[in-house]
């Protein structure tokens, strides 16, 4: 079911958006906190935290800027670059 909502929130996030976003290049990174439960967040090229680890799964960014998010209760949104949420839980 979570693999259908990132293949059904892929078009959706292309058609609420119509231009490309510029701003550095971030990519999903996994830890693992002291409780043991694994999160992701977002890195930069230069190794910054611009995104902090807050989600279940985190996709890639795509060419729109847009990226879809899983929360820890399995709803899926989509977030900008900024970690504001575009498409809500």
């Amino acid at each position: 079911m979570k693999k259908y909502l990132f293949a059904v929130l892929l078009p959706l996030m292309l058609l609420f958006t119509t231009a490309a976003a510029a701003g550095p290049t971030l990519f999903p990174v996994e830890t693992v906190g002291e409780d043991g439960v694994a999160r992701w967040g977002y890195m930069d090229e230069s190794g910054g935290q611009p995104i902090g680890f807050f989600y279940a799964e985190a996709g890639v960014f795509n060419e729109y800027g847009l990226a879809a998010v899983q929360n820890a209760q399995g709803q899926t949104g989509v977030i900008d670059a900024t970690g504001r949420q575009v498409i809500a839980y």
